[in-house]
């Protein structure tokens, strides 16, 4: 039975353990090296030419990221193609684009339904198999489907809560609360920008606009909805001085509420 070798970088002490350990009860795959370090990644795979590598797109500061990674061993020329796996909690359609065109024969997200290690094994171990494919299998990267179920669950759980306080859709504010939430849920924001100016750049316009139409549109519900229904579906602490959340109190509570739910 043919045995494949297969690396993993990956920064996550939880997900490490879970393939160390599920791995180890194998034994058509054994793993080589575990390491967060791009850099160190990079070593491995001139040293040790792994057959199969399993990557978090999203590593520490300072060690360079999967893309970073991807691109080194690219310029590596080696003599052979290694299984790309990348296992991932973004869930991002252009980012998955990009990696598709990038040698990358699996992406996995995460939180999908139905996810597992033994299913990214298994894929790695079938696709590690058939040699007499691998010319095809290039040029035609598999790509796993992003939770449609998932994005769909999502857009029910927001306008759920959002009926349910009497939000006014008409008003502008409503699409950007939407899609400061959508962009929190999906795990889809560059850490270096605010929800607010995330959405900014969508619209090509400021922060502060966000900020000013969210809180218009909570003015604009304080002021019409009933007060047992605002009590009942809206259970944070309020500025004592306002009677009302500021758009951050409102879009992060929305946040872990709908989170929870889903």
């Amino acid at each position: 039975m043919k045995c494949i070798s297969i690396l993993l970088v990956e920064d996550d002490k939880e997900t490490c353990e879970e393939f160390e350990n599920y791995i180890s009860t194998r034994n058509d795959v054994r793993l080589i090296a575990t390491t967060s370090s791009s850099e160190v990644a990079v070593d491995v795979v001139k040293t040790q030419q792994p057959a199969a590598i399993i990557l978090d797109i999203q590593l520490p500061d300072g060690t360079g990221s999967g893309y970073n990674f991807l691109a080194d061993i690219q310029a590596l020329d080696l003599p052979y193609s290694p299984i790309i796996a990348v296992n991932t909690s973004l869930k991002n359609k252009r980012m998955y684009e990009k990696l598709s065109n990038e040698c990358v024969d699996f992406i996995y997200y995460k939180h999908q339904k139905g996810y597992s290690v033994k299913s990214v094994i298994d894929d790695i171990v079938f696709l590690g198999s058939d040699n007499s494919n691998d010319d095809v299998i290039e040029n035609q990267p598999i790509i796993k489907e992003i939770l449609d179920d998932r994005n769909k669950r999502i857009d029910e759980m927001i306008k759920i809560e959002l009926d349910a306080i009497g939000i006014n859709y008409t008003l502008i504010g409503s699409g950007y609360l939407y899609d400061c939430l959508v962009a929190l849920l999906q795990d889809n924001i560059n850490p270096n920008y605010s929800v607010f100016q995330h959405v900014a750049k969508k619209y090509a316009a400021c922060s502060n606009t966000i900020g000013r139409s969210i809180q218009t549109l909570i003015n604009d519900t304080w002021k019409k909805s009933s007060i047992e229904h605002l009590r009942e579906n809206y259970t944070a602490r309020i500025n004592y001085n306002t009677g009302v959340p500021t758009p951050m109190e409102f879009v992060y509570y929305y946040y872990e509420k709908i989170k929870k739910a889903i």
